[in-house]
């Protein structure tokens, strides 16, 4: 796994600069694999195709594709690296290209570093972690140095079915792999809570408050017991944390108080699994951290950018 990764060329900065890029050399001298660095050149690079013919346009676009070709094979003879790293460049809009191009290759991983720019994920990082079938990792530009500590954010009531077991081990899968390339060793934390509790708390026929902490704390000695069976499975190595609460609170919260620089999660899931952290929630995870983030579908995920072309 990451053997053959489909690295994403920043606008702006030079890929030899480029912190993923970097991190992404280290993966291949690791598993003797592949890059293959992609840029999208998209419209604001190009004059508007009304103001000049069709086939100036073209002529214009693929001069333009070939420039920065050219340029980006000239900064990757520099490395000396061997036959390792192919270019590809191409127009149009950028997360549906990349997501196409990883689409039409034996690709294992989509890397690119964040928006400099920006404090928080743009719109197109987002699409990707969204939609992009394959694994997806993002960098912050201030993990440019390397990496101390990663955490592993697993929903355990997945561990109750064969498809959501299934969606944790290629997490952990993932995790491990990181975890040995970056040299960091695995946390893992998992949230749990009492769904409608303050509304249970006030149930007229729940007759002393005993009852209802016993509700609680049986939902607990449960997830314990979940979390006891994961750490069996996957290594006693790992240091793991139940955390009672919701996740989009919880998770940011652990995260930045610790100081992880990379999280490891799962962002959509297929419908049939419940309880797993998708949409809105992912997506608040993901704005309240600064921490890298690593994104894992489900087996069998299809993205809705190759369906819908």
């Amino acid at each position: 796994m990451f053997n053959d990764i489909l690295f994403i060329a920043h606008k702006e900065i030079v890929l030899t600069d480029d912190p993923a890029f970097n991190k992404c050399l280290d993966f291949i001298r690791e598993t003797k694999g592949r890059i293959t660095v992609f840029k999208v050149i998209t419209s604001e690079l190009l004059p508007e195709p009304d103001i000049c013919s069709a086939a100036e346009f073209k002529d214009i676009e693929n001069k333009t594709i070939e420039y920065n070709r050219i340029r980006l094979v000239n900064m990757i003879n520099g490395l000396d690296i061997g036959e390792k790293i192919d270019v590809c460049v191409v127009c149009g809009i950028d997360f549906i290209e990349i997501i196409k191009k990883a689409d039409s290759g034996n690709y294992d991983l989509v890397a690119k570093v964040e928006d400099f720019k920006r404090d928080f994920l743009c719109s197109s990082d987002f699409h990707l972690l969204r939609k992009s079938t394959l694994p997806v990792w993002i960098m912050r530009h201030q993990h440019g140095g390397g990496y101390s500590r990663m955490v592993i954010s697993i929903d355990l009531k997945l561990e109750e079915n064969d498809e959501g077991e299934e969606l944790n081990r290629r997490i952990m899968f993932a995790a491990r792999r990181f975890s040995k390339i970056l040299n960091v060793k695995v946390h893992v934390i998992s949230c749990w809570s009492f769904y409608g509790e303050s509304l249970l708390s006030k149930n007229p026929f729940l007759d002393s408050d005993d009852n209802y902490l016993d509700l609680i704390n049986k939902k607990e000695i449960k997830y314990q017991k979940l979390m006891e069976g994961f750490k069996n499975k996957y290594g006693e190595d790992i240091e793991c944390v139940l955390v009672r609460g919701e996740a989009e609170t919880e998770i940011p919260r652990y995260v930045n108080s610790v100081g992880f620089d990379i999280v490891v999660m799962g962002t959509v899931a297929r419908t049939g699994i419940s309880g797993y952290i998708i949409g809105n929630t992912a997506e608040n995870i993901l704005q309240s951290i600064a921490s890298s983030v690593v994104a894992i579908k489900p087996k069998g995920f299809k993205s809705p950018v190759m369906v819908d072309l």
